[in-house]
């Protein structure tokens, strides 16, 4: 009987390895056929129940485990909160599917040798999405800002609806700062051929970017890469500084205007719409402290409740991830996401540190892009919810992901 057992958990032991590739397949399966969410969901149960038995624990533990409970814990309340369950049940799929890719990766990339082939899996994925970003982005011509308009007409829609693309500039802005740290910080010790790929990839991933004409990304980009120039460079904010001052004397004198190029969208036409959604998402809020009013009914609850609706459109989002989160999951659900925020920012900052004070210019290089893509989320969250309502926010997650296996596997 105890060989028996043995055999068992050595079995255990050798399917919990390949967790990742399951998981992370049916999750993005799960974005074009949304009933594959709760098969994702239930694959990743079963290499819970498989690591228990292999391990004696559920999962590996990472500082974000009691945030991330409350996330969970807060899914049956929105349940039981909304009006309209079809459009809570697929939400709520998302976000544990988001925690499961999560906690599947955390499991996954457990030494340096599985987080570096982590970090080069990233790469690939933001080519993917920049190569594939031409013909599967609904893009918006009317939205000239930074590229001509006639040039999106020779670029043909091949996936039905298209994805926003707000939403892809929001996984490609993530990816493109957590990979620029490589760059800029461990660049004479990659080989040549890693520099060439690695520079291809975030030119293309830069070019899509500013197709997208997403204002907010570009500026969480912006804000991102100025906090890199400062970290790599002891003199770096010198720099900065000028850029700062004429920065805020614009924005003094053309406060209004400058908000307005930046919140302006095809949609939102102007900061004053703009602030009054933000307006009713407050009320909400209030109104809802403990519950939220249910993940994904912000287009339905909104206008019926607070009659918010310029010119007779109506938004499916608050277009404030901030604002976003505690709508659909009450404060307590706002609370579970800033500490994650802060518990990665620390986590990074750690790994940024042991880089230093070791000499392991990679482990330093990685802490500080995935620091700084922090900045990019929260900068570029201040004016769409991308990272939060869509599959494509599970970069993210997956960044939190490797921020945390990063502290498990470097010791940071």
């Amino acid at each position: 009987m105890p060989r028996v057992q043995a055999r068992i958990r050595s079995v255990a032991r050798a399917l919990v390895q390949i967790e990742i590739w399951p998981v992370a397949a049916l999750y993005l399966a799960g974005g074009f056929v949304q009933g594959l969410l709760p098969v994702t969901l239930a694959v990743a149960a079963f290499f819970w129940a498989l690591r228990l038995l292999a391990y004696g624990r559920l999962t590996v533990r990472t500082p974000a485990d009691g945030p991330l409970a409350l996330m969970v814990l807060m899914a049956p309340v929105t349940l039981w909160a909304t009006a309209y369950p079809q459009e809570t049940v697929p939400q709520v799929a998302l976000l544990l599917a988001n925690i499961a890719l999560y906690y599947a990766l955390v499991n996954w990339a457990a030494d340096p040798r599985r987080l570096r082939l982590g970090v080069a899996a990233l790469a690939a994925v933001g080519l993917g999405l920049a190569l594939c970003a031409p013909v599967t982005v609904a893009w918006h011509a009317n939205k000239a800002f930074l590229v001509p308009s006639s040039l999106y007409s020779h670029l043909p829609l091949l996936l039905g609806d298209g994805i926003h693309p707000n939403d892809m500039a929001a996984a490609l802005a993530l990816l493109f700062v957590a990979l620029a740290g490589l760059l800029v910080f461990a660049w004479r010790q990659m080989r040549l051929l890693d520099r060439l790929a690695m520079n291809g990839v975030e030119m293309a991933m830069l070019v899509i970017l500013l197709l997208t004409q997403s204002r907010g990304a570009l500026f969480g980009v912006a804000a991102a890469l100025a906090l890199m120039v400062t970290l790599r460079w002891r003199r770096g904010w010198l720099v900065l500084l000028p850029v700062a001052i004429a920065g805020a004397f614009g924005l003094h004198t053309y406060s209004l205007r400058v908000l307005d190029v930046i919140t302006a969208s095809n949609i939102l036409g102007s900061l004053e719409i703009r602030m009054g959604l933000w307006a009713e998402a407050i009320h909400a809020i209030q109104d809802f402290p403990l519950t939220g009013i249910g993940m994904g009914t912000f287009v339905q609850v909104i206008p019926a409740l607070y009659l918010f609706s310029p010119g007779g459109m109506r938004f499916g989002h608050a277009h404030n991830v901030f604002l976003q989160v505690a709508v659909d999951l009450g404060i307590p659900g706002l609370v579970a996401w800033l500490a994650i925020v802060a518990l990665v920012v620390t986590t990074t900052w750690e790994l940024v540190r042991q880089g230093r004070l070791s000499g392991n210019r990679w482990t330093h290089a990685l802490g500080v892009g995935l620091l700084c893509s922090q900045v990019a989320l929260l900068v570029h969250g201040m004016v769409d919810v991308a990272a939060w309502r869509t599959p494509l926010g599970a970069m993210i997650w997956v960044l939190w992901g490797l921020a945390m296996a990063g502290r498990n596997a470097l010791g940071a």
